[in-house]
């Protein structure tokens, strides 16, 4: 009872001064990343048209260089944008021991609950080939060098996804009500990686959960970022073995 007290405690913020900054900070992302990527794929569609997710990202990269620009462009800005917003989310970054201890063992036991659910998947629907936008990046790995798609999945992602998902809806937007943030930070990170259906879904439902359970714990976004680097490490690793 006392460990859930402790996790409903309200994030010390300013809510009226951080809220309006969290969401702008999450407005300018989405809008310069969206006409990055549309100026990318339009530059490799002479007619314009995107029949899927999957061609849209390969229409993105198909300049491995620009692509990578663009990836290091959007982690600079969204430090740049923490900084310009005063949202000291990454100062004093550090790892303790027994931190990063717990960390590793919720992660092991995602890891094992994503197993055990994608075999239960396997055996319910043998026909599911999974999530559009997992089938999307694999298709990338064949146009990209590997270091810049490794760079992309490993790194990029994890700290954009994670400042924006957790640390702006959790820490700047809802800092009073942590639980309800926590489930509007879970919700977010799922649909930005647009679930199809409740298999896909579920799929991002619970690497997410395990992230924001481990950022609502520590308060500290650098082992919400970990985690979400050794579930996509992992998968980096294994798709060239796929």
């Amino acid at each position: 009872m006392n460990d859930l007290k402790k996790l409903g405690q309200p994030w010390s913020v300013s809510w009226s001064e951080t809220w309006w900054r969290g969401l702008l900070v999450i407005i300018i992302y989405f809008v310069i990343r969206t006409a990055a990527e549309i100026s990318l794929m339009l530059n490799n569609l002479p007619d314009q048209s995107v029949a899927s997710v999957t061609e849209a990202l390969v229409a993105m990269t198909a300049n491995p260089i620009l692509f990578l620009l663009k990836e290091i462009a959007l982690v600079l800005l969204v430090l740049l944008l923490l900084k310009l917003f005063q949202l000291p989310l990454l100062k004093g970054l550090h790892f303790e021991g027994d931190k990063v201890k717990w960390t590793l063992k919720i992660f092991v036991f995602m890891y094992l609950l994503e197993i055990l659910f994608s075999g239960l998947v396997t055996w319910l629907q043998p026909e599911y080939a999974g999530p559009d936008n997992q089938a999307a990046v694999e298709s990338m790995l064949g146009v990209l060098p590997y270091p810049i798609f490794f760079f992309m999945v490993v790194i990029a992602a994890p700290i954009v996804e994670e400042i924006i998902c957790r640390g702006m809806v959790m820490t700047y937007i809802l800092p009073k009500y942590p639980w309800v943030g926590a489930l509007v930070a879970v919700l977010f990170f799922v649909f930005l990686h647009g679930p199809a259906n409740i298999t896909d879904f579920m799929t991002y439902f619970i690497l997410s959960l395990g992230i924001t359970f481990v950022y609502l714990k520590t308060r500290r976004i650098e082992y919400a970022i970990m985690v979400h680097m050794l579930q996509n490490f992992i998968a980096a690793i294994a798709m060239l073995f796929i």
